[in-house]
């Protein structure tokens, strides 16, 4: 009997000392396999070209224009008097050609439609009771401008300048209480077409590829005769980009 209980203790210490090697080596060669398995390498994202600016574009909008005009007149008796012209809308149509990030051509149209002066003077003391001065203009302006642009996205701000010329129409007319003879009047007109310096900046803004929009403030100067007539336009509008 007892013989026989060792006989069976001996066998059961023998199996259970073959099993741990091979369950060990079981384990290892699971942990070796797992362990060299290659993770998959994450996608490379698409490299997107960079968008091409460069291109034809067109623009109209709206002007606002600030004259700055002389202050000073003078009727046909000799005497000076203080104007007072009002400032003047108008509109703004452009086109152009975008070379690069940085660079376009641009012509630029506008129309102010008119300013205008009405002023009452005194008697003037050698026959005429009063005198009344109506002086009304309007100008249509063309310039070619280089255009230097900053590049930040959507909103682009830029400075542009160029050369051209202004077409003004001037229309004046002089009504005089003269006692005896009733009212009078002396008109006067010219029509110059004189060259013209432009300098502006502003900024487009874009709306998506084609569609945008645009703010900007120009400095016009025209020349000879009319190089005292100054004038700021202020232009607002939207442009399409080809």
């Amino acid at each position: 009997m007892r013989r026989g209980i060792l006989r069976a203790m001996l066998a059961t210490g023998i199996i259970f000392g073959l099993c741990l090697p091979a369950s060990a080596d079981e384990i290892a060669a699971e942990e070796v396999i797992v362990g060299t398995q290659v993770e998959p390498a994450p996608a490379v994202a698409a490299v997107q070209p960079e968008k091409d600016r460069s291109g034809p574009f067109l623009g109209l909008g709206i002007s606002y224009f600030i004259e700055e005009f002389p202050k000073i007149g003078q009727d046909n008796l000799g005497r000076d008097y203080r104007t007072d012209f009002d400032d003047s809308w108008g509109f703004n149509l452009r086109g152009g050609y975008r070379f690069n990030d940085y660079l376009a051509a641009e012509g630029v149209m506008e129309y102010a439609d008119g300013y205008s002066s009405k002023v009452s003077l005194p008697p003037a003391g050698l026959g005429v009771d009063s005198e009344t001065i109506d002086d009304s203009r309007w100008s249509i302006d063309f310039a070619l401008n280089a255009k230097a642009i900053l590049p930040l996205g959507r909103f682009e701000p830029y400075v542009s300048g160029g050369i051209g010329f202004l077409y003004m129409n001037e229309l004046k007319i002089e009504e005089l209480e003269i006692p005896g003879e009733g009212r009078s009047k002396l008109s006067q007109s010219d029509d110059p077409v004189v060259f013209m310096g432009r300098v502006a900046a502003g900024v487009d803004f874009a709306i998506n590829d084609t569609f945008g929009l645009f703010a900007e403030a120009a400095y016009l100067m025209p020349t000879s005769s009319q190089s005292d007539f100054n004038a700021i336009a202020v232009n607002f509008g939207g442009r399409l980009t080809f």
